[in-house]
């Protein structure tokens, strides 16, 4: 069913884009009306709340707060406002007010600085061990409208980052149409399926996910030097990763998705478990010493353990759709029709197949097409959806 949409979707428009931001790839891809325009208009999103919001340029407000104390700013009281709900919810261990230990780390891990004051424990997940000493120094924050104030370095990059592709996936928005952002290892709700990126270093995807929920992925498998990796815990001092890979779902946005993931990152395995057990609107996946821990609800989001239906605003979008292809056509691209019925042979644009394949099979995928929802494209074989004899193409997600 969900290949039918996208394949719906599709014929209306698609487009794409991919490009660097936030010292990360980002990937943007929309189906439907004006998928081009939605598409040009996400990435512009992205390159405007970069300016303001990455911490490590010298011009954006973030740095300004930092380096004044204060800035009025309607995306940065809107991060801080929630990176304050963080530092509750998580009793400290996802915390803003610790920017110093942030550029420290950043300034390692992208070798601006060749060594670390050596200090607390850094075992990583790895299984090295090192030490570094970094400024875990707490403050005080306050926020007055869009006005905020802080007597101390605000660490915003995790949240922006998550704020970001919030942000960018709401330009996608509209009826008739469905996309998704991803960046950095934070993904807005996918129009198909997805993979976690395996932390080994191997081709093979932890699992499959077909979900409508967001997504971040975090681990110190991508960013790690000499055993330190940009996760940090300033309840217990400590850096590193604890765990291969943590991956999240929330049903509230990619901010509080990355929020949770950073956090059980930091936290041992019993404590990172419960946490992620108590908390309402999320599911995780927790890779510890080669073995899955899981939420109780994550296998509903998995392909093959995955009973979930469409939501009621997807179906009102199809039947919107469907509506539209049974009375525009004859309006729409009508020369093209004409065209079409002018040639001997038609123009195949797609995928082609052997005239020869057998009459009850057109593309010769296995699937007859009395049951083929896409019978003139053969089915690939992924694990996906395998039996409704349409392609389909699964994403990945993985650490930043």
């Amino acid at each position: 069913m969900r290949s039918t949409q996208q394949t719906l979707y599709a014929r209306l428009g698609t487009a794409s884009r991919r490009f660097r931001a936030c010292d990360t790839d980002f990937v943007i891809k929309v189906t439907g009306i004006r998928a081009e325009q939605a598409a040009g208009a996400a990435k512009q999103r992205i390159k405007t709340l970069e300016a303001q919001l990455d911490r490590f340029n010298e011009a954006s407000a973030a740095a300004e707060l930092n380096d004044t104390g204060q800035i009025h700013n309607e995306h940065i009281a809107k991060i801080v406002r929630r990176g304050r709900e963080y530092i509750k919810r998580t009793d400290g261990v996802f915390d803003i007010r610790h920017g110093e230990c942030k550029d420290e780390l950043h300034r390692y891990l992208r070798g601006d600085d060749n060594a670390v004051r050596r200090g607390g424990d850094t075992s990583s997940a790895s299984g090295t061990t090192g030490s570094v000493s970094t400024a875990f120094a707490g403050g005080t924050i306050s926020i007055d409208g869009e006005q905020v104030e802080t007597d101390t370095a605000l660490d915003l990059n995790g949240l922006a980052k998550g704020y970001i592709v919030d942000q960018a996936a709401k330009c996608l928005d509209g009826v008739g149409r469905r996309g998704f952002v991803s960046g950095g290892g934070d993904m807005s709700p996918p129009t198909g399926p997805v993979g976690i990126e395996s932390p080994y270093g191997d081709d093979k995807h932890l699992k499959t996910l077909a979900t409508d929920w967001n997504i971040a992925t975090t681990g110190g498998y991508r960013r790690e030097r000499g055993g330190v990796d940009h996760i940090y815990d300033p309840t217990a001092e400590r850096i590193g990763s604890r765990h291969e890979s943590v991956t999240v779902l929330a049903a509230r946005d990619c901010m509080e998705a990355d929020a949770l993931a950073t956090a059980l990152a930091a936290l041992p395995l019993a404590e990172a478990k419960q946490l992620a057990a108590d908390w309402d609107g999320a599911e995780a996946l927790i890779v510890h010493g080669g073995v899955f821990h899981t939420t109780d609800g994550f296998d509903e989001h998995v392909v093959g353990g995955n009973v979930m239906g469409w939501t009621r605003n997807q179906q009102i979008t199809l039947v919107v759709v469907v509506v539209f292809l049974i009375t525009v056509p004859v309006l729409w691209q009508i020369s093209s029709v004409r065209a079409a019925q002018a040639t001997t042979e038609p123009a195949e644009t797609m995928e082609t197949v052997s005239t020869q394949q057998a009459p009850d099979d057109y593309d010769g995928d296995g699937i007859p097409d009395a049951t083929d929802q896409c019978p003139q494209r053969p089915e690939t074989e992924n694990g996906f959806q395998d039996d409704d004899g349409c392609p389909d193409v699964v994403e990945t997600t993985g650490a930043s």
